[in-house]
């Protein structure tokens, strides 16, 4: 990672609190009506313990940073939203 950053392709990113603060995930009902509830958004054991903002030429330019990191978590690759 740091030398992605050397390089400016590492751009930014946090690590999550996941230690003595649960998440809250907030959902709609089928009614439209949120509701907020203790816990993840998704019933797995993993967890998500934060982000790495990269800047990459397209997926597979991020997948190959993604593969030189060293950590055993898993990593998950998306796109940033841009607005038309």
């Amino acid at each position: 990672m740091g030398e992605q950053a050397k390089a400016g392709v590492l751009v930014g990113g946090e690590a999550f609190e996941t230690e003595s603060v649960p998440p809250v995930t907030v959902r709609r009902e089928d009614d439209g009506i949120p509701k907020a509830t203790e816990g993840p958004f998704s019933n797995s054991e993993e967890t998500l313990g934060g982000y790495v903002l990269v800047e990459a030429a397209d997926r597979d330019a991020a997948v190959d940073i993604a593969k030189t990191w060293p950590t055993p978590e898993s990593l998950e690759i998306r796109p940033l939203w841009t607005a038309e």
